[in-house]
């Protein structure tokens, strides 16, 4: 199975945690995992929507002429 990049940055910030002996660090730690936590909810609905729409676009026979790189930029790019 694909994992995504926040489930890599989860991973790995859970590897961290284990060498930890400071427990304001551990909390430090826990505070990041949550918010981590909460980009992979919002992720997981991107991707969701996005999956939803190509298939209502593939059903209207809709396609766009942009490239994604165009779309995502518009879409993601603060």
């Amino acid at each position: 199975m694909k994992k995504t990049a926040v489930e890599i940055a989860i991973f790995r910030i859970k590897q961290l945690q284990i060498g930890l002996s400071s427990s304001s660090q551990k909390i430090a730690l826990e505070q990041v995992m949550d918010i981590l936590e909460q980009a992979k909810a919002m992720e997981k609905e991107q991707v969701e929507d996005a999956y939803y729409q190509g298939a209502l676009d593939e059903h209207n026979c809709i396609y766009s002429t942009k490239s994604f790189e165009q779309y995502y930029n518009e879409t993601f790019k603060l």
